[in-house]
């Protein structure tokens, strides 16, 4: 993912509004760290529960150790997102994981969250997406794999990866995307930052 790669950026705020206690703040898929708990910034201690949920345990285990020693409420989940019951959440983030579910399956899965959310929460969505414009698509895949060569990966690496993801990983186009936000009832939303074919945008409720 290249945007480990670049300087940090904080994300926007946990919420429109300051969480409300008694909810979650919920990392969907791959919880590296719960998003390494960035969502805390500005949270009383107690008053929200991090909740992070991925079907592999090794990945859970993994954010068990990073987040060893946080006074933040935490609650790792193993279970598939497509089908658990999400708690009322002022925050739920789907970090590049909604290009991995059947696109059969999106807008249900994005319905669900936005449901979760209370009133005033917010739905984090970054995604590799697609140009609308094969030439322009085209152009992004260029400069993002320049990008990498810039960072050290080999060309094997680079060739690798895009092999490994070969109709495996399935783009949406932003608008494409933005039609499933208006379907699961979270039209207000907007695009935070954009770095390439990666994209982030973030939707109130």
């Amino acid at each position: 993912v290249p945007l480990s790669r670049q300087p940090h950026r904080r994300p926007p705020g946990g919420a429109a509004n300051p969480p409300p206690p008694g909810t979650a703040i919920s990392p969907l898929g791959a919880p590296d760290g719960a998003a390494r708990a960035a969502p805390r910034d500005g949270l009383t201690a107690n008053a929200v529960t991090l909740i992070g949920i991925d079907n592999s345990a090794a990945m859970l285990a993994s954010c068990e150790q990073r987040l060893r020693g946080t006074e933040q409420p935490v609650k790792l989940v193993n279970a598939d997102i497509a089908s658990v019951e999400f708690e009322p959440a002022s925050l739920i983030m789907l970090n590049f994981t909604l290009q991995f579910v059947p696109p059969s399956e999106r807008d249900a899965l994005l319905a669900r969250a936005a449901s979760a959310l209370v009133p005033g929460g917010a739905l984090l969505l970054s995604e590799k997406i697609r140009a609308d414009s094969a030439r322009v698509d085209s152009v992004l895949i260029n400069r993002h794999e320049d990008f990498k060569r810039r960072n050290a990966y080999s060309e094997l690496e680079i060739a690798r990866k895009r092999e490994s993801l070969e109709n495996v990983l399935i783009p949406d186009t932003t608008r494409a995307l933005q039609a499933r936000l208006d379907r699961a009832g979270l039209p207000d939303h907007g695009i935070w930052l954009q770095t390439f074919n990666f994209l982030s945008i973030v939707a109130l409720k």
